[in-house]
């Protein structure tokens, strides 16, 4: 714009390659200087340097003392696989947010939220080693529960009779329980 001649006013010129800058991320980069009606972009070297010779680094701080860098980035990663698993457990299994007060309850609903996870990986380690997990066929963890959602299990009691009472399973959902070494008679009994 300045050097097209649309914009003039020194201070206009100064006020919007200060918000240019600023808004684009680059201020660390770059600076400008304005003088003689001309508008001069000036690299910051060092820094881009210094930019350029951390790309694809990451730093790490931790307090523990005791350990060796290499344990600290492999504990780091390991972190994100929790991250996920806590994801994909308030995905799969809706647990809801924590809002507990006392240590007894607060210990509990981890405790759920470990054991929920280990059924969570256990069902999905055996649909793997079974072939049935398959992003290609849309055969997600999330849809074998969605497949085994209509399944009612109950006990209808009237006086002294109790009935199990389970409602009609499917092809798919024998097919799917057999992955587990469970049929319909498991649920009939």
């Amino acid at each position: 714009m300045v050097e097209g001649g649309k914009l003039k006013d020194p201070i206009k010129i100064i006020r919007r390659a200060q918000k240019k800058l600023t808004e684009s991320g680059c201020s660390k980069f770059y600076d400008f200087r304005y003088e003689e009606g001309k508008l001069k972009i000036i690299e910051k070297e060092e820094a881009i340097e210094q930019a350029r010779m951390m790309c694809g680094y990451y730093i790490l701080q931790t307090t523990a003392e005791n350990l060796e860098p290499i344990e600290v980035e492999t504990h780091y990663k390991g972190l994100k696989f929790v991250e996920e698993a806590f994801r994909e457990l308030k995905d799969f299994v809706e647990i809801m947010p924590i809002f507990h007060w006392k240590d007894r309850r607060v210990k509990t609903h981890v405790f759920l939220c470990i054991l929920a996870q280990t059924i969570v990986n256990k069902v999905r380690g055996v649909l793997k080693e079974k072939g049935w997990l398959d992003e290609e066929k849309e055969n997600l963890l999330s849809s074998f529960l969605d497949s085994l959602y209509p399944i009612n299990v109950g006990i209808f009691e009237i006086e002294d009779v109790r009935l199990p009472i389970v409602n009609q399973l499917t092809l798919e959902h024998k097919e799917l329980l057999s992955f587990f070494d469970m049929n319909e008679r498991i649920f009939s009994d």
